[in-house]
């Protein structure tokens, strides 16, 4: 258990001497750092270590509760520090206490929950000063509730509160965040979404002045992320699906024909209830699709396929309303009916530890699949990378090529095509 004492070096009379703060924590731990105030020493009784009881004047009486506060305010941020304690850090909580914030002051959670309704509300927008899309505000939920589950599962695991804060955002914290997200067994691109995601609201807090804390800007308080593991769709596996009768299940007819509409547009789901709204006929009678994508902002133009055309007919010009979850959960039944069993393997990173994990491919298969495979499909058919970001929106031919999920085999086979490795001309050695 940790305690305070506050003593004087100095008994020089006549001559105002620092008051310092020894803080003992166990273990052999004993911090020592001055505590901002001075006294003279005539004042102070050396036995007990303390103001003279015999002194009532008010000056020092204020002194004496300052201290006492002091003591209470280095107790409370001991239960809170998340690492070593330290002589810079006892100096930082001295400092704090007497730059402290009011009572009243908004705390980091309550400047989560504001600006989460704020951005609900459609008061608080991004960079390009439009509103946060709905899959933006899952993310800072999904971050809210980890970090309110953090400090409840913190608090009962140590037996002392443990309270996160705009100045004890640091990098202890960051270590403690981080390890609590593993031993919940979450994948190295979660915890990096959380990570990206507390310092977007430390950033956005310090540039409204809510804190000076500049820690989360250091190079060691980063990200953590590697490469996900996705599929796409080749043309047969596409076909068995496109071509798959299901006139006896509606739910699962229209969640397929939905999935094969993003497999020919390479659209988001949150842009797919615009497809058919935002259809136009131009002079030479081609219809094309003219969209702003939700999440970016970017002008996009798509040339309606011969698929989508089929699909636009068979509802009458519009497409199936088909919410994005039935969608996944659909697909993949539909998947499995065709016989997409192909066993695909990659390696997982949890805990530190590095293994394999197997599934059927139709397991895989999601909503964003369906950009995937456009993306993909559209590079392996020879259509130059620019002309299909003009498509995709992708702004980085990197983050396009993120898309690109063609195996080495596939890269191999598509090579031995190319006139490079047909060539006769060579001379014998």
């Amino acid at each position: 258990m940790a305690t305070t004492k506050f003593f004087l070096y100095s008994k020089v009379k006549g001559k105002l001497a620092p008051i310092y703060v020894r803080l003992s924590a166990g273990r052999g731990s004993d911090i020592i750092v001055k505590t901002g105030e001075t006294i003279n020493p005539e004042l102070w009784s050396y036995k007990k270590q303390s103001i003279n009881k015999k002194i009532l004047d008010k000056k020092e009486l204020q002194l004496k509760d300052t201290l006492i506060d002091l003591g209470k305010y280095i107790d409370t941020e001991v239960n809170n520090c998340f690492g070593e304690l330290s002589k810079e850090w006892l100096s930082e909580v001295v400092y704090k206490f007497h730059n402290k914030k009011s009572s009243d002051a908004e705390t980091f959670v309550e400047y989560i929950e504001r600006f989460i309704k704020e951005a609900e509300a459609g008061t608080r927008k991004n960079e390009n000063l439009i509103n946060l899309s709905e899959g933006t505000l899952t993310n800072l939920r999904a971050f809210k509730n980890q970090l309110t589950d953090y400090q409840v599962k913190r608090t009962q695991e140590r037996k002392r509160p443990i309270k996160v804060d705009f100045e004890n955002v640091n990098i202890d914290f960051y270590n403690d965040f981080v390890s609590y997200l593993s031993d919940q067994e979450y994948a190295q691109n979660t915890i990096g979404k959380h990570i990206k995601t507390l310092k977007m609201f430390m950033s956005k807090s310090l540039e409204e002045k809510l804190h000076d804390n500049r820690d989360f800007q250091f190079r060691s308080f980063k990200g953590i992320s590697k490469k996900s593991f996705n599929i796409y769709l080749n043309n047969s596996e596409l076909d068995a699906i496109y071509n798959k009768d299901l006139s006896d299940n509606l739910e699962w007819e229209q969640a397929r024909d939905a999935f094969i509409v993003l497999c020919e547009t390479g659209l988001r789901i949150s842009d797919y209830s615009k497809v058919d709204l935002s259809i136009r006929t131009d002079e030479n009678d081609t219809k094309l699709i003219h969209l702003t994508q939700a999440k970016t902002d970017s002008e996009v133009v798509i040339p309606v396929s011969l698929r989508l055309q089929r699909i636009l007919d068979k509802y009458n010009g519009s497409l199936p309303k088909v919410r994005d979850q039935y969608i996944n959960r659909d697909i993949k039944k539909v998947a499995k009916e065709c016989k997409i069993n192909e066993v695909i393997r990659w390696n997982e990173k949890k805990l530190g530890k590095s293994y394999e994990k197997s599934c059927p491919k139709w397991k895989k298969i999601s909503c964003h699949t369906g950009r995937r495979t456009f993306c993909t499909n559209a590079f392996l058919a020879g259509i130059e990378p620019i002309k299909i970001m003009m498509i995709s929106g992708h702004s980085t031919e990197s983050n396009f090529l993120k898309y690109i999920k063609m195996s080495k085999e596939e890269n191999a086979r598509k090579l031995a095509e190319h006139e490079y490795f047909k060539r006769s001309s060579l001379k014998a050695v």
